[in-house]
């Protein structure tokens, strides 16, 4: 059995760095401005959130005494959500988590927690699933469930295979030049994707490497 991940946790760490250049250093004033009450509850609850760095020495971030367990992870779930809320007032977010069927309970009850708190704020989370996994997914079977998805405005799309001549001509733009007979390459590309846009894109990565 696959092990659930908890994903939601894994995408703050990128949130969190939303307002800064790849490779630049922190802009102390910006991050004095989206560090969030209880942040140390963030930090210790989910340590992955230590690789923001320097974060501001103030009496709302200094960790404060040891909570126990229900207590920590409810500050936890409030300063996610102001981290969020504070972003959102700078720049509208995407939020886009891949495959959450491999995700755990405890991150559908935190996206449930933003879904609720966020609901005015100019934040779209955009999630994808494989359908045929879906079935059995503690993700999926938790986040259904909680009411917080009916207060919501929300979409499920079901994304088919592309038909054969759009397959053909997004493999041939794929392939690109270097390929000694790309449109036939194209074609067998998406033959044998049948359509499936992920193996479609991996094939001709494969045919790139190749040449």
């Amino acid at each position: 059995m696959r092990r659930a991940l908890p994903l939601l946790m894994l995408a703050l760490p990128t949130l969190a760095h939303a307002d800064w250049p790849v490779g630049q250093p922190f802009d102390e004033a910006v991050l004095v401005d989206v560090t969030p009450e209880g942040f140390d509850a963030l930090t210790r609850l989910f340590p992955v959130l230590s690789i923001i760095e320097r974060v501001p020495d103030t009496d709302e971030t200094r960790p404060g005494p040891v909570a126990d367990p229900m207590e920590l992870r409810s500050r936890a779930f409030a300063a996610s959500c102001a981290l969020l809320r504070n972003l959102a007032r700078r720049r509208p977010i995407v939020v886009f988590i891949d495959d959450v069927q491999w995700g755990d309970v405890d991150s559908a009850r935190l996206l449930a927690a933003w879904l609720d708190d966020l609901r005015r704020a100019p934040v779209l989370f955009l999630l994808t699933y494989r359908s045929e996994e879906a079935a059995g997914s503690p993700f999926l079977d938790t986040l259904l469930r909680d009411p917080a998805l009916a207060g919501v405005e929300h979409r499920e799309l079901q994304l088919q295979e592309l038909p054969e001549h759009k397959a053909t001509a997004v493999a041939r733009g794929l392939i690109g030049e270097g390929h000694p007979d790309p449109t036939e390459a194209a074609i067998w590309i998406a033959r044998e994707s049948e359509g499936n846009p992920h193996l479609l894109a991996e094939l001709a990565a494969h045919l790139r490497s190749a040449v």
